[in-house]
């Protein structure tokens, strides 16, 4: 979701000369004296090769071992991205003209940015954030994203897209509810240079809710509502929480659309929504006042196996209120493996007051999965 407008600029860094950055393990392209990996896609250094002062390159970030900023993470001291202390670099490719957060739940925050630069230029992004100013300047606690946590950020546009998305935003998960956040932006060219947000952008995540209503959670949805597609399955496998949740093993035939019987290995990747349909499930108890306040919380786990790449990049999910859907997109969902927990203001999904009438028909996450991925959707709740 793009920002809007210009922000009021303040703390304009003035004749700072930025410090250069390791690039290891970054997404190719890679800057002069890196090598791209073919496997893996990120960028390494070249066998026997050293910097001039003798030491392998490494990387100035926080690693996303010490951060884990998708389901929980934790603070950490964070090297200043600008600091080195291997001499002088030039000077960020990058100008940030915007940095603000555009919505917020309990556990999340929404980060609208626009960088403007080329593409030819860029190589990664990263968040800091914090629930004190003075800790993104001394780096004392801050929470790291990047690129380990949030796929998208080490992107100049995203994947699997129709047209030419350029990455304009990133949702930090995993926050302490009711808790004002501080944050900076920074930009790394492959150049080895580093541009920052000039402001420090402030939102507050929102209060616990103490209502909500199970759209599905340990109990298996039976009656009108069915899953879709047909090997959507009823699983005790491996719950986010409870005994249960709904299990697919995506599979892709010849044609590169969704299939349960008869795969095509040779196939990359296909698109397909898991949703749960034909639901009556009334919302209006949430009331005009509280809308502001709702949004829907799901867990998803994504699992493509030994190979790289295999995010949702630019995924969809939503709700579904009679014949209208309502959903936020592009979001991007990263294949760990493991549940990560969405939260997405209704008002974000385009529910309005006159909406909350009608009852709830779907609810849904959709995105273009690596052919084989193991996907498992928990925990879906409209919450205020």
């Amino acid at each position: 979701m793009r920002g809007v407008g210009i922000l009021s600029i303040a703390g304009v860094l003035a004749g700072c000369v930025l410090q250069p950055v390791g690039l290891e393990g970054k997404a190719c392209p890679c800057a002069s004296g890196w090598v791209c990996d073919e496997a893996s896609q990120t960028c390494v250094v070249p066998a026997a090769t050293e910097t001039s002062s003798g030491a392998v390159p490494t990387t100035t970030e926080a690693s996303s071992e010490e951060t884990s900023g998708t389901t929980g993470p934790d603070s950490t001291t964070g090297t200043d991205p600008r600091a080195s202390s291997s001499g002088d670099a030039p000077q960020g490719q990058f100008e940030v003209l915007a940095f603000a957060a555009d919505w917020s739940t309990p556990e999340s925050i929404h980060w609208a940015f626009e960088v403007e630069g080329e593409e030819a230029d860029f190589h990664a992004r990263t968040l800091w954030l914090a629930t004190d100013e003075a800790a993104l300047e001394s780096g004392e606690g801050v929470l790291v994203f990047d690129g380990g946590t949030n796929p998208e950020l080490d992107r100049f546009a995203l994947k699997n897209t129709k047209g030419f998305d350029i990455v304009v935003g990133t949702v930090t998960r995993g926050l302490q509810p009711d808790t004002d956040y501080f944050a900076k932006l920074f930009v790394f060219d492959t150049a080895g240079g580093v541009s920052e947000s000039p402001n420090v952008a402030v939102r507050s995540t929102t209060a616990v809710p103490t209502q909500s209503i199970a759209l599905f959670a340990d109990a298996q949805l039976s009656g009108g509502p069915y899953p879709l597609p047909t090997c959507y399955t009823w699983s005790d496998a491996s719950p986010y929480e409870g005994t249960h949740h709904y299990a697919l093993e995506l599979l892709c035939d010849s044609n590169a659309d969704p299939t349960c019987v008869d795969p095509d290995p040779d196939v990359v990747d296909c698109w397909e929504n898991l949703r749960l349909q034909n639901m009556t499930v009334s919302i209006a108890s949430i009331g005009g006042g509280n809308l502001s306040d709702a949004f829907l919380d799901f867990a998803l786990a994504v699992d493509p196996g030994e190979r790289p790449e295999g995010h949702g990049w630019w995924s969809q999910a939503g709700i579904r209120l009679g014949e209208q859907g309502f959903s936020i997109a592009p979001l991007t969902i990263p294949a760990t493996a493991t549940y990560e927990r969405f939260q997405v203001p209704l008002t974000v999904l385009g529910v309005t007051l006159e909406d909350l009438g009608t009852p709830l028909e779907r609810v849904f996450v959709g995105s273009r999965w690596l052919n084989g991925t193991q996907l498992r959707f928990d925990e879906a709740h409209i919450r205020w």
